[in-house]
């Protein structure tokens, strides 16, 4: 048992000698704060790259049966025609339904763009939304981290209107990649935000519609939209044959989140793209998005998808955004060995200062302890004040460091520090989570203090077996 007498004699035996206690200290908070700094870093990473993955691939993607081992050839081939059915399946759903946040579908297909102003071309990769549903998963950020599009350093390329719009049905979006391949002037684009600021605005007193109004606003429109430069689209249909072909104006350059992506995106309304590819078809689509609230349902909605497969209810296969995007499981894997790595090395080193320190005591107070033994104090009652002590520098080091590494999230995450991540295409702000990630602090506090018990546990058995007349006699 611990008495209040205990920890009353440990507390002063820290502080006798007040310097060397204060430099062990402040090297454990010192290396607790510089731990939990770079945990709130890892987890930033961890929940930026998520976020990332998520936005491409939405949480969970449905497709045919066939599609993810065979459909990177002919994709179009594993087409859907019953999205509607799918979608109202899985909104009415129990367990599924109050968990999702979107339910949307894109159509993927590959062809060739070319650019006659320019007499360029080079192969692309579609992708076909639903203009509203794409926007609202661009923004998809639970985690409030600050978003690339807040960004003023990102403001040429987020800065303006929606990627495509339902109102601008003729618009597509291509990468600036392919848009420098093409050589397509990012200059020459006109967005959708310019076409609306052309348009007169309607006088609050007229009741009537003016004829000659109306008449110079789509004129003025179709004259903006003549200044976009026109790509045509060029791909095989599913079934063979005569290649289809189709004009889309440019109505934005965008940055993609990849480089890869950057190269070769064409984005365009899902409607167009189903018209290019089943001209005279009911709307299709190659796979179905599926976008949760929070990642931590995803167990849930796919053990749930499972059973609504095993049952006959869903013919199709799916795929987690983490089969989508292996690149975060990789990355998390090396930042985990990081941590770990950096860790032990910390761990180690405040091992090493608190035994030293605690060592140094001993040896200064061997003629006391002696005296202890010789009233009486038992071996462990000495074990116990040493290890008592090892417990207070951990402590005082430990509830220092979690204070400054607040302090440090507070102001890394104000110098607005950006930079572009590993195969990235854009700018992203740099920030450390330490409150948002409370567990980094309790996880990195109990660490600290249980290595200064740990620290402690040789001093304080060597000073217990000490010959009580060698100790008096010392």
């Amino acid at each position: 048992m611990i008495a209040f007498q205990d920890l009353k004699l440990a507390y002063r035996n820290v502080f006798r000698n007040t310097r060397r206690s204060l430099v062990t200290i402040i090297a454990i908070m010192l290396s607790c704060a510089g731990l939990i700094l770079f945990a709130g870093y890892v987890a930033w990473a961890f929940k930026s790259a998520e976020a990332q993955a998520v936005v491409i691939f939405s949480h969970l993607q449905l497709a045919r049966p066939g599609f993810y081992e065979k459909g990177a050839g002919n994709p179009t081939a594993y087409a859907i025609d019953s999205y509607g059915q799918i979608k109202q399946l899985l909104q009415d759903d129990a367990v599924i339904g109050p968990k999702l946040q979107l339910v949307s579908a894109q159509t993927v297909f590959k062809g060739i763009v070319s650019y006659s102003a320019a007499h360029t071309s080079s192969t692309f990769v579609g992708l076909g939304v639903f203009p509203e549903d794409d926007w609202t998963l661009l923004h998809w950020n639970p985690y409030k981290l600050t978003s690339p599009l807040d960004l003023p350093v990102n403001k040429a390329v987020y800065g303006s209107a929606p990627e495509l719009s339902s109102n601008d049905p003729e618009g597509a979006t291509i990468g600036i990649g392919l848009a420098n391949v093409l050589q397509v002037n990012p200059d020459a684009k006109v967005l959708d935000k310019q076409i609306n600021a052309s348009r007169p605005a309607p006088s609050p007193q007229q009741s009537d519609p003016d004829l000659a109004a109306l008449s110079q606003e789509v004129t003025q429109e179709a004259a903006t939209q003549t200044l976009r430069p026109t790509i045509e689209l060029l791909c095989a249909p599913p079934g063979g044959g005569m290649p289809n072909a189709m004009t889309m104006s440019v109505r934005k350059i965008f940055n993609r989140p990849t480089k890869e992506l950057d190269n070769q995106s064409v984005k365009l309304d899902i409607r167009r793209a189903s018209e290019l590819l089943f001209p005279g078809e009911e709307l299709k689509v190659t796979s179905i998005l599926v976008l949760l609230k929070q990642t931590a349902d995803l167990p849930v909605v796919v053990a749930r998808l499972r059973e609504l497969i095993a049952g006959g209810k869903l013919d199709v296969d799916f795929r987690t955004w983490t089969e989508l995007r292996p690149f975060y499981n990789q990355l998390t894997q090396m930042f985990r060995a990081m941590f770990t790595f950096m860790f032990c090395i910390i761990v180690v080193i405040v091992i090493f200062t608190i035994y030293n320190t605690l060592s140094t005591g001993i040896a200064e107070r061997i003629p006391e302890i002696g005296t202890l033994r010789a009233m009486g104090v038992t071996r462990a009652g000495i074990r116990k004040t040493f290890l008592l002590e090892g417990m207070f520098l951990g402590l005082f080091g430990g509830l220092l460091g979690v204070l400054l590494a607040i302090a440090g999230e507070l102001v890394v995450n104000s110098l607005g520090v950006v930079y572009v991540p590993p195969g990235g295409s854009f700018y992203t702000k740099l920030e450390v989570l330490v409150l948002r990630a409370p567990i980094i602090l309790v996880v990195c506090f109990g660490g600290f203090l249980l290595a200064a018990l740990f620290s402690a546990i040789f001093p304080a058995h060597r000073a217990s077996r000490m010959i009580i007349v060698d100790a008096l006699r010392h």
